[in-house]
């Protein structure tokens, strides 16, 4: 099992195993703070990057896993869109 040292904005260290992927894609996905949604997107991409690694050099199928993988990645991308556009509306809205 792999596992890496996260350090976002030099305060928050975790330690990420490819295990917890969903639970780092539940966090990112149900954070109400805008200001970390940023770094909670980016926690989750770290942790399904590193178990899609684990599964490439796992022995056996793994479809449904990888299948869900690569959902949640679309997940977070259309999540960092919406939270970029929402950035971007309360900017103007300042304004």
């Amino acid at each position: 099992m792999y596992s890496i040292k996260v350090r976002f904005n030099g305060t928050s260290t975790r330690i990420v195993d490819g295990k917890s992927w969903r639970r780092f894609y539940d966090a990112a996905l149900f954070e109400g703070d805008s200001t970390k949604i940023s770094a909670r997107i980016a926690e989750a991409e770290w942790a399904l990057a590193l178990r899609a690694r684990e599964l490439f050099h796992a022995a056996g199928d793994h479809i449904e896993e990888k299948c869900d993988l690569e959902d949640a990645l679309y997940g977070l991308n259309a999540l960092r869109n919406v939270a970029r556009h929402t950035s971007i509306a309360n900017s103007v809205k300042a304004a």
